[in-house]
């Protein structure tokens, strides 16, 4: 005859009395996994993500206890063996299962996805009004910090997890905007400028043109910084808010999304060299242009 646990015995809310110790343990595992697949919300600021509890690392940690269950009323003297049974009789044996977090799998899942949670910084900066610089004020960003989060994370699902969804606030820090109101306002000087005219272009092509120049306006660059038009103003497809408009490419005018914006770039271009900025990279038409003399 196999030895088998006893009647009106439990772990979590798993009936296990009549199975083997290996049965046991195969029908709480079970169980456990099903709890596991709960959804843990994690929020950083106004940020959040959802996980299941699994994927953060979190396992049964006394699998130990379904060997004690196995032992009810077979060790021990004979009237502690007595005893253990007339216990069952009047009241149920309930083991509370414990969970710990396998530090590996939660570091792995938090390198890998907590960035996504982080809110970058508005950069406080500078528009030109009526002939002068005006402070615009920036916003403060939020950085997950891992260390102190995986901490939390372990102390929730250690504590008194109720094996259900549930939401963790992360540990996160400010992160401050670069440039401080001061330093901004000592800013008082142009270094360079210039202008071209796209007041005859069509309705796509001038949309361009000032979707192109409101993701570069109002930028500020630090000393040894570098400045990429393309990245600036990318993607140039409908989803970046640009419009099919006339376009170079290999020799002739097609329609292109984002047609136009080169007249942006160019613009900027010559702003720049005449605030004698170093220029590191540039591309030349494939045909002259009208707005820019050759």
């Amino acid at each position: 005859t196999q030895n088998v646990i006893p009647s009106k015995v439990y772990i979590g809310d798993v009936a296990i009395g009549g199975m083997t110790e290996e049965e046991a343990k195969q029908a709480v595992q079970e169980d456990i996994d099903n709890k596991l697949k709960a959804q843990i919300v994690l929020r950083a600021g106004d940020s959040q993500t959802s996980v299941t509890a699994k994927e953060l690392g979190v396992q049964w940690a006394n699998t130990h206890i379904t060997g004690e269950a196995a032992n009810i009323g077979k060790i021990g003297n004979l009237i502690r063996r007595y005893k253990d049974m007339k216990d069952l009789e009047h009241e149920d044996k309930v083991y509370d299962v414990e969970y710990s977090v396998d530090e590996t799998v939660l570091q792995a899942w938090l390198d890998a996805n907590a960035a996504s949670l982080n809110q970058d910084a508005v950069d406080n900066g500078l528009k030109r009004e009526d002939g002068e610089f005006v402070f615009v004020p920036g916003q403060e960003g939020i950085e997950v910090d891992v260390e102190k989060s995986a901490e939390m994370i372990a102390d929730y699902f250690t504590g008194n997890w109720n094996e259900s969804d549930g939401e963790i606030s992360l540990a996160a820090n400010v992160v401050e905007p670069r440039c401080s109101e001061e330093e901004l306002r000592s800013i008082k000087d142009v270094l360079g400028s210039y202008s071209t005219n796209f007041g005859d272009s069509s309705t796509g092509r001038a949309k361009n043109v000032t979707t192109a120049t409101g993701k570069i306006d109002g930028t500020i660059l630090y000393p040894g910084e570098q400045f990429s038009v393309y990245d600036a103003i990318a993607p140039l497809d409908a989803s970046g808010g640009y419009e099919l408009a006339g376009a170079y490419e290999n020799g002739t005018t097609v329609e292109s999304y984002g047609g136009g914006v080169c007249q942006v770039s160019t613009t900027l271009y010559n702003a720049a060299i005449r605030a004698e900025l170093e220029i590191t990279q540039r591309s030349n038409h494939s045909m002259l242009v009208s707005y820019v003399q050759p």
